[in-house]
């Protein structure tokens, strides 16, 4: 008796939805702008890719998108716990003068290293049943968030 079996690497999209429904665009400095998950289902893995796109309306649109990740919806906590600005394994992607409309890519990976410094950190995040994203600006602006996705990869 011969046996089969199939394993594929599936790869969940999320549409994240704003935190507060009419703001989808960040404000000048310090103003914050938010979108998450629902509550992801089991098989979503912890590794995550969040891809948004930013569109200058107005201003210098500079700003911090910061990875956030939460176990029961309102209480959150940086999901890396690393340093850094380039948002591959790390909670901050610094975006600086921003154009017409710029897509935007971050990553965490679960035990994936990063170099801050000629130090090696270790991404200490994990499966998390809600992500989201916080945006805040740190400049004159308004700039528009729009197409944020949430990837699940193995």
């Amino acid at each position: 008796m011969a046996a089969l079996f199939s394993c594929n690497d599936t790869q969940a999209q999320i549409t994240m939805t704003a935190s507060t429904a009419s703001l989808d665009s960040i404000l000048n400095a310090g103003t914050t702008c938010s979108f998450k998950t629902a509550s992801l289902n089991s098989l979503v893995s912890g590794n995550y890719r969040v891809v948004f796109t930013a569109a200058n309306v107005s201003g210098t649109s500079t700003f911090k998108a910061i990875l956030e990740g939460s176990m029961d919806g309102t209480t959150w906590f940086n999901l890396t716990g690393n340093s850094g600005t380039d948002g591959r394994n790390t909670d901050t992607l610094q975006c600086t003068s921003v154009g017409t409309a710029a897509q935007f890519t971050m990553t965490s990976i679960p035990g994936g290293g990063k170099y801050v410094y000629s130090t090696q950190f270790y991404n200490g995040g994990g499966r998390v049943l809600y992500v989201r994203v916080r945006f805040i600006g740190t400049g004159t602006q308004v700039t528009r968030i729009s197409s944020v996705k949430l990837y699940s990869f193995n």
